[in-house]
């Protein structure tokens, strides 16, 4: 079982790291976005989307590790 701390620190270190690959996704879609006339434009777009893809899976383990916290928080004495 992981101490309070380390569950802490490891959501906030998934959570700042989901918010910066959000970040990459966005720029990249915005640059694949803004340049459609060139040759090539659709490899930043496509880029960008498995980002999020990749990004909403760790969202998901974000929210399983929090859902099974307050589970286990709440029956401490079992």
């Amino acid at each position: 079982m992981i101490p309070k701390i380390a569950r802490f620190l490891s959501l906030v270190f998934l959570s700042l790291f989901c918010a910066y690959l959000i970040f990459i996704s966005g720029i990249s879609l915005f640059i694949g976005l803004t340049n459609t006339r060139r040759t090539g434009f659709w490899v930043p777009i496509l880029c960008g989307l498995l980002l999020l893809i990749l990004t909403s899976f760790l969202v998901r383990l974000i929210v399983y590790i929090i859902r099974q916290a307050r589970s286990r928080d709440r029956y401490l004495h079992v």
